[in-house]
């Protein structure tokens, strides 16, 4: 497979901003990567499509997967992206996906090194605490399927294989030594990268974002949260929280994209994570009713994005390009801000000074 001839990549991923991720990956300068959401459309070749389980319950996890499956199976390469932090439904996901017996292997490799989420002894573990996360995906997985662990450059020699990595390079030798036809891949961006590379398709320069940057905060994860605290320290107007007034903080938005200046919102709310969720797509939904277009998009949780498109009209996000990992950039398709650079962002990426430094970016 050439990486001038575009390779039949298909991806399933549980939420949006892993969709992308894991996407970006295989976008070259002259070929970006379709990316939907839209479950009732025919899917075509060279796609990733969010199926929206993470937070759902595992029947509709299952039953999903269970109906996309065929179609993730006849592309060229076969990639299923999970969590790096194993949330969801994982192990009854990859049950569904091979269900109907397409692969002659399965090669899983969670691990995410660029934002500190390795494997070890089989076991994912996050290195910011340090702690070990998620199931045992190999005693989960091997109650049905021939399933064992491994380390990076060994062969598999069970139908499912999970491997150890900590590194960039031990991906690296994982694909080099388990890639083979009919494999149904499982991992996070981490993977999609590594199978980017043995593919040797280029990557496309970051473009130059302009300015004004409009950032949407939709989660409530303690990385994101402390992003914003420390945008918020040093620049305490182009933070807008929004409360009971929409309408206020609607018009200081829409003054501060007039004038060209950054802004960061988010919003107050309470109660149970699912209400919290529907409250800020609410939000989100009013502010962008009639606001200017910014130069710049960032949204962050892969909820709140949907919920962006939703409300702007978006019918499909091609992504072409990433800032760093998990940091794409990608162009509106559709709706009022058609062709708008949005850079995606799950809750849990990114240090301290992000925000910062992507407001800087915009600033071009």
């Amino acid at each position: 497979m050439s990486a001038l001839e575009p390779v039949d990549v298909r991806i399933i991923a549980d939420d949006l901003t892993g969709a992308l991720d894991s996407a970006v990956c295989f976008a070259s300068p002259s070929h970006g990567m379709g990316v939907s959401w839209h479950l009732g459309r025919a899917f075509s070749a060279r796609l990733a499509v969010d199926i929206a389980t993470r937070e759902g319950a595992e029947t509709t996890a299952v039953a999903r997967h269970l109906r996309f499956a065929p179609w993730l199976a006849d592309g060229q390469l076969s990639f299923k992206k999970i969590d790096s932090l194993l949330r969801g439904h994982v192990i009854a996901e990859i049950e569904a996906c091979i269900a109907e017996g397409a692969y002659q292997r399965v090669v899983l490799a969670p691990a995410f090194p660029f934002h500190g989420r390795v494997t070890r002894l089989g076991r994912q573990w996050r290195l910011d605490r340090p702690e070990m996360v998620g199931p045992d995906i190999v005693a989960g997985l091997g109650q049905r399927f021939s399933a064992g662990r491994s380390i990076p450059a060994a062969r598999p020699v069970h139908f499912i294989t999970l491997y150890d990595a900590e590194t960039d390079k031990d991906l690296d030798e994982i694909v080099a030594t388990a890639c083979a036809p009919r494999t149904l891949w499982v991992g996070t961006g981490g993977l999609a990268a590594a199978l980017a590379r043995h593919l040797g398709i280029p990557h496309k320069p970051v473009p130059a974002l302009s300015a004004p940057f409009l950032g949407l905060v939709g989660t409530n994860h303690e990385v994101t949260a402390g992003q914003v605290a420390f945008f918020a320290a040093r620049h305490a107007d182009a933070h807008i929280v929004v409360g009971r007034d929409i309408d206020k903080a609607k018009r200081d938005l829409a003054k501060r994209i007039m004038q060209g200046a950054p802004s960061v919102v988010t919003v107050v709310a309470s109660g149970d994570r699912h209400a919290v969720a529907d409250h800020i797509g609410k939000v989100f939904a009013s502010l962008l009713d009639g606001l200017p277009k910014p130069g710049t998009l960032l949204v962050t949780g892969g909820e709140t994005l949907r919920s962006v498109c939703s409300s702007l009209g978006v019918v499909e996000l091609t992504v072409e390009s990433e800032i760093e990992p998990g940091l794409p950039i990608s162009r509106i398709k559709g709706g009022v801000f058609e062709g708008l650079a949005t850079i995606s962002k799950s809750g849990a990426f990114g240090d301290s000074a992000l925000l910062c430094r992507l407001a800087a970016l915009a600033r071009r």
